[in-house]
C-alpha cells in the first residue's frame, strides 16, 4: 500500500510543477528554473531532478541554461 501512496505524491508533484510551467510561461516561452525554484520554494536542484524527469516522460522540453516549456 505505501507503493500506491509514495505513487500518488509524486503524481501530485508532477501535476503542481506542470501547473507551475504553464502558469509562468507566456506564450509557449522557456520558464527558468531559478523562477520555478523560486515560485514552488524548492531547492534549485531538486527543481533540476524533476524537471529532468519529466523532460524523459515526454511532458516538457528541458535543456540546461535554457529553462523549460511544456511539450504539446
Amino acid at each position: 500500500m505505501q507503493h500506491n501512496a509514495q505513487n500518488k505524491k509524486l503524481s501530485e508533484n508532477i501535476e503542481e510543477y506542470l501547473e507551475t510551467i504553464y502558469r509562468l510561461s507566456h506564450n509557449g516561452e522557456r520558464v527558468k528554473t531559478t523562477k520555478i525554484s523560486k515560485t514552488l520554494e524548492i531547492a534549485p536542484g531538486s527543481v533540476t531532478q524533476m524537471l529532468k524527469k519529466l523532460d524523459k516522460m515526454g511532458y516538457v522540453d528541458y535543456s540546461l541554461y535554457q529553462g523549460v516549456k511544456l511539450t504539446e
